[in-house]
C-alpha cells in the first residue's frame, strides 16, 4: 500500500461563530470531516472514477478535486448553503496558488512524479 502524505494549510481566518460554538459540536464535526477525508482518500478506484464531487455530510458539504497527474488532492470544507461554484472556484486558486509555490519542488517527488502533461501543468 502506498503511502499519501498530506498537507493542508487554512487561508481563512477564525470564524466568528466558531467562537460561540459549542466545543462538542466542533468536535463532532471536525471528526465527521476526518473520518469522511480519509474515507475518500483510502479509495483510489473512487478518486479515479470522481475526481471532483461535493459530498453531504450532516455538519456541511465537503468538495474536493483530484489532479490525476500529480496526485494531489484539494479539498475544502463549507457550510451547507455555500455555493458549489464558489467553493470549487476556491479550490482552483489554491491549487494554482500552491503550484505556484511548491511546483518546482514537487517536480523531484517520488509519488508525486509527473511525465508529459503531467509535468509541464506542473
Amino acid at each position: 500500500v502506498a503511502k499519501k502524505s498530506v498537507a493542508a494549510q487554512c487561508f481563512m481566518a477564525p470564524s466568528a461563530f466558531a467562537a460561540a460554538a459549542d466545543l462538542s459540536q466542533l468536535k463532532a464535526e471536525e471528526a465527521e470531516f476526518e473520518s469522511l477525508l480519509h474515507k475518500v482518500m483510502s479509495s483510489s478506484a473512487r478518486l479515479q472514477e470522481h475526481p471532483r464531487l461535493t459530498v453531504s455530510t450532516d455538519f456541511g458539504m465537503m468538495h474536493y478535486e483530484m489532479q490525476p497527474h500529480s496526485q494531489l488532492l484539494f479539498v475544502a470544507f463549507t457550510q451547507p448553503d455555500f455555493q458549489q461554484s464558489s467553493a470549487f472556484s476556491f479550490l482552483r486558486e489554491v491549487r494554482e496558488v500552491f503550484l505556484r509555490h511548491h511546483g518546482e519542488a514537487l517536480r523531484g517527488q517520488p509519488s508525486l512524479s509527473a511525465t508529459g502533461a503531467a509535468a509541464a501543468e506542473l
